[in-house]
């Protein structure tokens, strides 16, 4: 029962326990609706300062890519906390269930919100890649004191001196496979590749592993991607069934733009796969994908989505004016301004490491924009091979209708004509 003080409060406020659970419901339907100027200016003074519109997309975003739509209510729980109470809400979604902890004052305002738990029920779609191609033995990268657990993916047949591939991962926490939502990404790549004689390397990326070790403002791209595939391909090399001559590098998404780099700093790299690779600034590339996904159901941009646009374009020109220190859906500024420094375009073009270029032409996240801008700097520069595959979207899987995020939830395999284009790319003469 809520304590005296706070029911006497709340009666005078007009306010009972049902009304606080169907105004969580509320503010739960703002979110899903992408109204997160609504669900701020329902919290209270403190509440709006430290969790404003930006900080809620940026919490529930990942939370409705990973679930898909809503479908039912579940349950709901009221807890007195002192002088507030929580209202504890479960939903089911198309792909799991969410549980979120509202927490109101006396005045009905909200002072807290957390998500509590999530359960996805989708599942990888299973391998059809038999093991009697390949085996897998444990492994653990470390590049100074940030240990990883791997997986060495070998082939049973083809003898010794084998081409070595290391897997690196996109933006975000990954494990070692890159889930994502329905699809296994690296374990997909691994084992595809494996099958047709490369020895592969794939690990848990350093922030799913240590997301403590340094607070997300200060990660830097050495210490969240680069060091660690450096030290990975040390690792690899130094397996008995590989051609240390022959090593390479596979970058998904982010992994994509930073290959040119790990090359820069490996010198020993006989060539890189960027796999839907941003050749642009990344707040462009964000820009471009809350275009995309605020006209995804209907079509059209509405009121509501052209003012979340306009607060992202005027957040991203301050930051790179130095004006604000906000983030941007969800990436913190210095964070951010520290990537769109690097061009790392130029800096393949200043290579002369083999490169072939994959892009997904159903891809909303990394577009046929960026592939055009790859192709369009590399020109004249040798050793460049890309390939467009119309039907893929940005997993590399196929698909006929334009991709959505939901599409991610859904049990999929990578296509297998990507792991034949890399394949064939990496046994050339």
């Amino acid at each position: 029962m809520p304590s005296l003080s706070l029911l006497v409060a709340l009666l005078a406020a007009g306010v009972t326990s049902p009304e606080l659970v169907a105004r969580a419901h509320g503010l739960l339907e703002n979110l899903r609706a992408g109204d997160y100027a609504a669900f701020e200016a329902a919290g209270s003074p403190a509440m709006q300062a430290a969790f404003d519109a930006k900080k809620a997309q940026a919490a529930w975003v990942p939370v409705a890519l990973a679930l898909g739509p809503w479908e039912a209510r579940i349950s709901e729980e009221v807890e007195t906390k002192g002088e507030l109470i929580a209202v504890h809400v479960t939903d089911r979604y198309a792909h799991g269930e969410l549980t979120v902890r509202l927490v109101f004052d006396a005045q009905a305002r909200l002072t807290g919100f957390w998500i509590e738990g999530s359960k996805a029920s989708a599942r990888p779609a299973p391998d059809p890649m038999s093991t009697a191609t390949f085996t897998e033995v444990a492994v653990v990268v470390d590049a100074g004191g940030h240990p990883l657990p791997g997986l060495l993916t070998l082939p049973r047949h083809g003898g010794d001196a084998l081409p070595g591939v290391v897997l690196v991962h996109g933006s975000g926490p990954h494990d070692a496979d890159e889930s994502i939502g329905g699809v296994r990404v690296f374990r997909d790549l691994a084992h595809g590749l494996a099958a047709d004689g490369v020895v592969v390397l794939r690990y848990a990326k350093r922030t799913f592993v240590h997301p403590t070790a340094m607070a997300a403002a200060d990660w830097t791209m050495e210490a969240e991607i680069i060091d660690d595939a450096v030290a990975a391909l040390k690792l690899l090399r130094a397996q008995a069934r590989v051609d240390p001559r022959r090593s390479f590098v596979v970058g998904h998404s982010l992994g994509a733009w930073a290959a040119p780099l790990i090359v820069a700093r490996d010198p020993s790299v006989a060539g890189a796969v960027l796999l839907a690779g941003n050749a642009r600034r990344l707040g462009d590339v964000v820009l471009d994908q809350l275009r995309y996904l605020s006209a995804a159901d209907d079509g059209r941009i509405g009121v509501l989505e052209h003012i979340q646009l306009s607060r992202a374009r005027d957040g991203l020109a301050d930051m790179r004016a130095g004006r604000s220190a906000d983030d941007l859906a969800g990436l913190p500024a210095a964070y951010l301004a520290r990537l769109e420094a690097v061009d790392p375009v130029a800096v393949a073009a200043r290579s002369t490491v083999p490169l072939l270029i994959l892009q997904g032409g159903r891809d909303y996240q990394v577009t046929t924009t960026d592939f055009d801008l790859w192709k369009g700097r590399l020109a004249g520069r040798a050793g460049v091979t890309t390939h467009l595959l119309p039907r893929l979207n940005h997993l590399f899987v196929a698909g006929d209708q334009p991709s959505v995020p939901a599409e991610y939830a859904v049990a999929s395999r990578v296509d297998p004509e990507v792991v034949r284009l890399i394949a064939r790319w990496i046994h050339r003469p």
